[in-house]
């Protein structure tokens, strides 16, 4: 009974603090937002799919590094995110 108890309890530490994101730092978000940008200026120069889909790539890893993130506003998330949505590779 009591192992059942110790699992139990590790299963549900696990389940409640595995799920939650880490919170984002300024060098994290600086980070991601050159790559972006570098991801961005590359696909304008020559818009062709292996840049678009390295733009559509970088601006995944944007959003995951800002999704809840304090300083960036929701509304940035949203455009980056309806950026995403727009973005046609093909």
């Amino acid at each position: 009974m009591k192992s059942t108890l110790s699992i139990l309890f590790i299963c549900i530490l696990f389940s409640t603090s595995c799920g939650k994101k880490a919170a984002c730092t300024a060098p994290q978000v600086a980070e991601v937002s050159a790559r972006l940008s570098a991801a961005l200026s590359a696909y304008f120069g020559d818009q062709s799919v292996a840049n678009c889909l390295a733009y559509k790539a970088a601006l995944n890893d944007y959003l995951e590094v800002v999704d809840d993130c304090s300083f960036v506003t929701e509304q940035e998330v949203a455009d980056a995110r309806q950026e995403l949505d727009d973005l046609d590779c093909n």
